[in-house]
Order: structure tokens, then sequence, then C-alpha cells
């Protein structure tokens, strides 16, 4: 599936967008991306162990992806690489196979590939703001 499918198929539709590395602080991108999936009325799932139990912008923030409804369409990556081992290896052990998508920045080569071999669709090097806003837009108006 190519970025265009993959926006429509589970960005567009107002589905479930998992934001791991979420955090109630302002300046920190993954709170502008939850924010924003949010106006725009897409149901956003904080994740992140630090904050577990706590609300961000009026979700309950979880521990872990272990923690998530099975229908979530997206797991938006927000984390760096370096600390995305954990929560690769509990992606890879999800029984369903929603995107993994590595916000510019948070990109990670190796883990992509293995998640992509086990059957997940991935997408790297592209901000999911900038893609709903080219391919989602039209759906709304």
């Amino acid at each position: 599936m190519n970025i265009e499918d993959i926006a429509r198929t589970y960005l567009c539709i107002k589905g479930q967008v998992a934001v791991v590395g979420a955090s109630p602080k302002k300046d920190r991108t993954s709170y502008e991306i939850m924010s924003y999936l949010l106006k725009n009325r897409i149901t956003a799932i904080p994740v992140n162990p630090s904050y577990a139990g706590e609300d961000i912008l009026g979700e309950k923030c979880l521990a872990s992806v272990k923690d998530l409804p099975e229908d979530v369409g997206i797991i938006d990556m927000v984390v760096s690489a370096a600390n995305q081992g954990q929560i690769l290896r509990e992606i890879g052990e999800l029984t369903g196979r929603p995107v993994v998508w590595f916000q510019p920045g948070a990109e990670n080569e190796k883990g992509a590939k293995e998640l992509e071999a086990r059957g997940f669709p991935v997408v790297s090097q592209a901000c999911i703001m900038v893609v709903h806003s080219l391919y989602c837009t039209e759906e709304e108006e």
C-alpha cells in the first residue's frame, strides 16, 4: 500500500490513532499531533508509561501498546529509535496489524523492516498531520 492508500484507508475514516510517546507538555510534537488529530475528529489514544492513567487532552493515557483496543488503525511513533526496542517488541506481539507510522525524527529502518516482515504496514519519513491535510481534508468539506 502506498501512503495515499494508507491515509485514505486508516486516517481519513476518523479511526483510532495511538500516539506513542504522548506528552501533556504543550511544547512537544506528540502534544501537537494529538491536538491536531482530536481537532479533526480522529480518536487519539495517548501511550506513554510515564503518564499512564493521566489525562492528556482529555484522553486517558495508556502505559503500553499492549493496552490498546484491537481495532486501533494506526500506531504513531513519536519516540526516538534508541527508545523503541520494547515498544516494537510489543507491537510485534499484537494480534491485529495496525499501520505503524514513524514520525520524522522517530524513523527506524531496522524496526520498520522487521515489522513489515511480520505483516504490518509501515509509514516512515512522513508527518501524519501533513499527510492528513494532503489526502483527507476534502473528505471533511
